[in-house]
C-alpha cells in the first residue's frame, strides 16, 4: 500500500501522541531507564503539547498515512540550536518518524523532502 501525505489538524492530536510515543519508543526506548521514558513521553507527547505545537504557526507537521492509520511524521520547528553563526530564517528538523514495519517504504525520504521544501519556501539558505 502506498502511503498518502497530509497536513495534520488539532483533531490529529490524539493519533499524534500515539504515533510519536510508538515511534520514539521503538527508536530509542531501549537507551532509558523505564521511568525516564515514561517521564519524557509524559512530557513531550501529551494532547495539549501537540494541540498547541499544531495551532503554533512558526511550526510545520506533515503525516504519512497508510491503511487507515498515521505510520509516519515529520515535525519542523524554529530553530533552538545555539550556533553563533546563525543563518536567517532558519528551521530545525525536530522529529522524523516513522513506524518500524514501514520503514524501507520511502516514508522517510518523502518526509525528508517535504522538510527541505518547506525549508526553502521559507526562504532557509543553508542547513546544519
Amino acid at each position: 500500500m502506498t502511503p498518502a501525505y497530509r497536513t495534520p489538524t488539532p483533531a490529529d492530536a490524539s493519533a499524534l501522541v500515539a504515533l510519536g510515543r510508538e515511534t520514539f519508543t521503538a527508536t530509542f526506548g531501549h537507551l532509558y531507564p523505564p521511568e525516564d521514558l515514561q517521564t519524557f513521553l509524559e512530557e513531550a507527547h501529551n494532547p495539549e503539547t501537540i494541540r498547541t505545537r499544531l495551532a503554533d504557526p512558526a511550526r510545520r507537521y506533515r503525516v504519512a498515512q497508510a491503511a487507515g492509520q498515521m505510520v509516519g511524521f515529520c515535525h519542523l520547528a524554529p530553530l533552538k540550536l545555539p550556533l553563533h553563526d546563525r543563518p536567517a530564517p532558519a528551521l530545525e528538523l525536530s522529529q522524523l518518524y516513522v513506524l518500524p514495519d514501514w520503514l524501507g517504504a520511502g516514508i522517510g525520504p518523502a518526509l525528508m523532502d517535504w522538510a527541505l521544501e518547506q525549508a526553502r519556501g521559507a526562504g532557509c539558505a543553508a542547513s546544519c
